[in-house]
């Protein structure tokens, strides 16, 4: 299939890339990359920490980046954020189904890789805000940061001595960056 086919979901579904790992971006597929050792490892401890906070205070549920999100139809776009995190409330509106999740998140972790460009992600997170998404954490592993994007709100940059924190989307969270690099070797 050539990158410039025009695809709806439902084309994607029923076609031989539904088992594959990819996004639907404006009706065109790109096919997505196996995630590094750094990358695997920093979404864990994403995943964990985060994870633990959500579960013990009921406030919703985390995604993995196996998980794609409709954030637009006509033409449909797909995302797959690396950590995904849905309020209660949002899983009560839309609900949970074996299909694409069509609840945006309302927190979407994002985990630079080599290849992502500045346009790629700039790309990416004017996506999740159009679909809703209230919250935007980057996180870069060469440089040990997470930088927050909030609608309205200036861009932050937390370093790994500092915290990160969930703002009202995921009220009383606060973790140190640095927790998100355990066990990622420096260099």
């Amino acid at each position: 299939m050539d990158a410039t086919t025009i695809m709806t979901i439902d084309q994607l579904m029923c076609s031989d890339l539904a088992d594959e790992r990819v996004e639907l971006i404006a009706g065109v597929v790109y096919r997505m990359t196996p995630a590094g050792g750094t990358h695997g490892l920093v979404c864990s401890n994403v995943v964990v920490t985060l994870g633990q906070y959500v579960r013990a205070r009921s406030l919703g549920a985390l995604f993995t980046p196996d998980t794609g999100f409709l954030l637009k139809r006509g033409p449909d776009t797909l995302r797959c954020p690396d950590v995904a995190f849905v309020s209660a409330q949002r899983l009560a509106d839309y609900g949970v189904g074996p299909g694409m999740m069509t609840a945006p998140p309302d927190l979407a972790v994002e985990i630079l890789s080599p290849s992502n460009s500045a346009r790629y992600m700039n790309d990416k997170i004017r996506d999740y805000f159009d679909a809703g998404v209230r919250l935007v954490w980057v996180i870069d592993p060469s440089a040990r940061t997470v930088t927050r994007w909030a609608p309205g709100e200036p861009i932050r940059t937390a370093l790994e001595s500092d915290a990160m924190d969930g703002g009202d989307v995921v009220p009383g969270f606060s973790a140190t960056v640095a927790s998100f690099f355990e066990g990622v070797p420096r260099g």
